[in-house]
């Protein structure tokens, strides 16, 4: 066994015991803690919030190992040997992997782009948009101002929010 199969052994039977954790915490969330004092209840929130940070943390890491093996070292390796796709066995059963060309495209200048598709006939592909992050900030905004905006316009949900900050 190499050092990458212990590797990845290792980070899936702790993938597994998250999960069996995870099981147990969700349930005490949704009865147990709704008991706790609120001192102990924003000890645990900082404790989920700290675990939850640093996972992401390895999820981002392990995102980056797999995309350097799927967008470059796979490819090449299946350029070099003149193949396109491949099955492989694996203890989870067969797998076929295929490699091919993926585009992704965006208008440098929205308004340029906007009027190129429209004069060279590909308008159907042009729809106003508004990010929905701004729309919400712009809402926001009005009504902090004392601005009501029309409910057959807009859906405007109100959901609280607890941040943590580390104090120094």
């Amino acid at each position: 066994m190499t050092v990458v199969d212990l590797s990845i052994r290792k980070l899936r039977d702790t993938a597994e015991k998250l999960t069996s954790y995870l099981f147990h915490l969700k349930d005490w969330v949704y009865t147990e803690s709704k008991k706790q004092s609120l001192p102990a209840l924003l000890q645990d929130y900082v404790e989920f919030h700290q675990v939850a940070t640093e996972l992401d943390k390895l999820t981002k890491e392990i995102n980056k190992c797999r995309a350097q093996i799927k967008e470059f070292q796979i490819p090449e390796r299946f350029d070099e040997e003149g193949v396109k796709t491949m099955t492989i066995e694996t203890e989870n059963g067969p797998f076929r992997l295929t490699v091919s060309q993926r585009v992704f495209a965006s208008m440098k200048d929205r308004e340029s782009g906007m009027g190129w598709l429209e004069i060279n006939g590909h308008g159907e592909l042009v729809t106003p948009t508004v990010n929905a992050s701004t729309l919400s900030a712009w809402a926001k905004s009005q009504i902090e101002e004392g601005e009501e905006l029309p409910e057959e316009v807009f859906n405007v949900t109100y959901r609280e929010n607890t941040s943590v900050t580390k104090v120094k």
